[in-house]
């Protein structure tokens, strides 16, 4: 749409440029009374005339679609980031709370079977409200795409990377294999800061 719009543009400019150079041919004629000269001057600043009140006309008509096929696509790609952000903030906040009772289960039993303690406390999450959420979450994603535009603040993939960072989060919380007490805090942490980072830019942008 863009390049039409363009080209559009170009062919309009060019029209009027011989627009002006059939109406110096016709004064040409004009003065040294060449018949030929002034009807060439004059079918020629007849066919640029119009040929420029079409492109014109027709590059105004369709940026205009443009402009607006813009504004809707913008519109649609807040709507599906404001989704997004409702359930990144709910996901992360049922992910932190699901950390904490393991971690506390885990502390408990540092000088037990904590492996065994830990695995059954996981048993005893519920994660299917997480996982539907994520799949309502790359559903989002894969809208936002659609309607990405490329001249916002933030775009579709700036939103996967958000969501990239949240299901590491969940991996970690409830796949903790290969982690120490120690690791499972500070890993949480991290993932915490950039989590709230990101949910951060999505409040500014979403504003």
């Amino acid at each position: 749409m863009e390049n039409i719009i363009t080209i559009l543009w170009i062919v309009s400019i060019l029209s009027l440029i011989g627009l002006i150079g059939m109406a110096v041919t016709w004064i040409i004629g004009k003065v040294v009374h060449k018949e030929i000269t002034i009807k060439v001057g004059k079918v020629g600043m007849l066919c640029m005339l119009v040929l420029a009140v079409i492109t014109f006309a027709g590059a105004q008509g369709v940026q205009k679609i443009w402009d607006n096929k813009l504004a809707n696509d913008r519109t649609e790609f807040r709507k599906y980031a404001r989704k997004f952000q409702k359930d990144y903030n709910t996901t992360s906040n049922m992910i932190e709370v699901t950390h904490s009772d393991i971690a506390d289960t885990w502390y408990d039993a540092l000088d037990g079977d904590f492996d065994t303690a830990v695995d059954e406390e996981i048993a005893l999450q519920d994660d299917s409200d997480i996982k539907q959420n994520f799949k309502n979450m790359r559903n989002d994603i894969t809208m936002m795409k659609v309607f990405d535009t490329a001249d916002m603040d933030m775009d579709y993939k700036d939103f996967q990377s958000a969501y990239n960072k949240l299901h590491q989060y969940y991996e970690l919380t409830f796949e903790p294999g290969g982690e120490s007490y120690d690791s499972y805090q500070s890993k949480e942490s991290k993932y915490d800061t950039s989590i709230k980072d990101y949910y951060s830019k999505m409040q500014a942008f979403n504003e």
